[in-house]
């Protein structure tokens, strides 16, 4: 009897595992999908605001209509995922079976979303600039020898690691941040919504200042400036409403970085065209892609060596906290490192950013280099 007790149960385990191992795998196999799918829409969508477009004025407002549009979608999914995850799930009390299934139609409605979405894009999307057409094939090598010949792409691959180094390592320790330097949870939601909301005025604003004749390396530094000042604040103050006042001050210069940032990289993108007569924007964006890979990477990793170096114990923290204990004097070494993380690393780096761009001259420039590509296209016809 235990005999056939025990076979019954190795059955129901290895059952069990069988299921396990196969959703697993299910799961890999559709991110890797979808990771591919996203990267194949990702590569072309830079680079196609050249063909856009010949004017640089009418570029950034392309570049500007389609940041303020992915923060709103941001945002959009912040509010409403949640909720309809529990419209699904049948309550918000759901778990289990419920949960994953709400999980699991709330995907399935995003994603019929996304694909109409992409083919109302991809069928509506005329390319009225075409590139100079090139006088021979060129192998990858001879293409990656080209981008990296062109100086302004190099200072714009250091800005993307930079840029996105520090703003993803404050991301990574905002909630440390308010749970032990703060001490209150319950206000980053705010400061998560200013820090996105707030962006979406001064990219219209930067865009508009752009037409006015004032240079994009120029926007974008001011933001940057106005980050420095956020951050600064940050890394020195713990009161929460502070702390608060100073991300939404980090919003409104990330608006001026972000919009200038994506309207730069199709004026660099023109300039390894007129350096070497072939439009390598695909590979300069791909390049630029796993930049920013690497910077989140990098980012995490930061953070999570700075947590151990400052032998962050959620628990003993957690426990302080409701003993009402003063955790800066409990945990100072702690406390720096999370400070350090939110707020130090995220000042150094804009600062490094800032100090990167300052040879940038393109936006003066461009002009001429537009005007020479203009004749090589009337030629190339």
């Amino acid at each position: 009897m235990q005999a056939a007790n025990l076979l019954k149960y190795s059955e129901a385990s290895l059952t069990e595992i069988s299921d396990y191992a196969c959703n697993l795998a299910w799961a890999y196999i559709t991110y890797v999908i979808f990771s591919f799918g996203y990267t194949l829409v990702n590569i072309p969508m830079a680079p196609i605001v050249s063909a856009l477009s010949p004017s640089p004025t009418e570029r950034t407002k392309i570049a500007t209509t389609r940041t303020v549009f992915s923060n709103l979608g941001s945002l959009t999914s912040s509010l409403f995922v949640i909720p309809m995850v529990y419209y699904f799930a049948g309550s918000e009390d759901a778990t289990g079976a419920a949960l994953a299934a709400g999980y699991r139609n709330t995907n399935i409605v995003l994603g019929l979303m996304v694909i109409a979405i992409m083919c109302l894009c991809v069928f509506n999307t005329a390319e009225i600039n075409p590139p100079s057409k090139a006088a021979e094939k060129s192998s990858i090598l001879q293409d990656l020898g080209a981008v990296f010949k062109n100086k302004y792409y190099i200072m714009l691959l250091l800005l993307v690691f930079f840029l996105f180094l520090g703003y993803l390592g404050m991301y990574g320790a905002m909630q440390y941040y308010y749970n032990y330097i703060v001490c209150d949870q319950s206000s980053m939601p705010i400061a998560l919504s200013l820090l996105t909301i707030l962006a979406i005025p001064t990219m219209v604003l930067a865009a508009y200042l752009n037409g006015r004749g004032i240079h994009k390396v120029t926007l974008m530094q001011f933001g940057a400036v106005v980050d420095v000042i956020g951050y600064a604040v940050l890394f020195f103050t713990s009161n929460g409403t502070i702390a608060t006042l100073s991300l939404a001050l980090i919003g409104l210069g990330f608006g001026f970085r972000s919009s200038m940032f994506f309207s730069m990289m199709p004026d660099i993108y023109d300039y390894t065209e007129w350096q070497c007569g072939r439009n390598l924007g695909g590979t300069q964006n791909a390049l630029s892609g796993f930049v920013n890979k690497l910077s989140s990477a990098s980012a995490s990793a930061i953070v999570s060596a700075l947590l151990v170096w400052g032998a962050y114990d959620s628990e003993a923290m957690d426990a302080a906290l409701k003993a009402g204990q003063n955790l800066a004097e409990a945990f100072p070494r702690t406390q720096t490192a999370i400070n350090f993380a939110f707020g130090g690393l995220s000042l150094v780096s804009t600062v490094l950013a800032i100090v990167i761009m300052l040879p940038y001259d393109l936006d003066k420039r461009y002009p001429e280099i537009r005007a020479d590509l203009n004749q090589r296209q009337a030629e190339s016809k």
